[in-house]
């Protein structure tokens, strides 16, 4: 078939313990480094998430990750801090959560800061230059992916719930779901 395989560092397809998602092996194996045995790492944003398909529409993920996400598994999302500016990438982002959410596991999106030297912006480097207790931290912060689930969170502050306009994995979910979830959202907001 071609295409892109995802490295999986996770033991086991039965655990019901929380799963990572990040962008490559290095991520995953710096997680894994840093006592998150269970992961994943995509080739690239989301290379080898999704089986190929030339028909419309979003494809089903590949057969060998679905049994990592049955229902009810808390998956974290780890995506470098480049998602909060690069359309692209929250798209991607979006995307997955969106089939994640469909096969209704609990999906969180962890929001690593841009580091303020411009340099490296993963998970590794991340931990790498603040240590596992502030990764830890930002695990434990991690967001909900469900767009009305992180309106009505944001509704609670309203610096937050003015943030929604500039985020992009946010804007990039609205697009994904109907309008009777567009109006849900609007009502919890206004």
């Amino acid at each position: 078939k071609g295409g892109v395989y995802p490295y999986i560092a996770s033991t086991t397809t039965t655990s019901m313990a929380p799963i990572y998602l990040c962008e490559a092996p290095p991520k995953a194996l710096a997680l894994a480094s840093a006592g998150y045995a269970e992961v994943i790492a995509l080739g690239g944003v989301d290379g080898g998430f999704f089986e190929k398909s030339v028909t419309g529409g979003t494809p089903p993920i590949q057969a060998t990750l679905s049994p990592f996400f049955p229902p009810g598994r808390v998956v974290v999302l780890v995506f470098d801090a480049g998602r909060a500016n690069n359309p692209l990438v929250a798209a991607a982002e979006s995307k997955i959560a969106r089939r994640l959410l469909d096969m209704k596991c609990i999906v969180k999106l962890m929001e690593l800061p841009l580091p303020l030297d411009g340099g490296p912006d993963g998970p590794d480097d991340f931990i790498a230059k603040t240590g596992t207790k502030a990764f830890s931290d930002l695990v434990t912060n991690a967001r909900p992916a469900d767009p009305l689930e992180y309106a009505k969170l944001a509704s609670l502050d309203p610096n937050r719930a003015r943030g929604l306009i500039d985020d992009l994995t946010f804007a990039a979910s609205i697009v994904l779901v109907g309008p009777t979830v567009h109006k849900e959202i609007a009502k919890v907001l206004s």
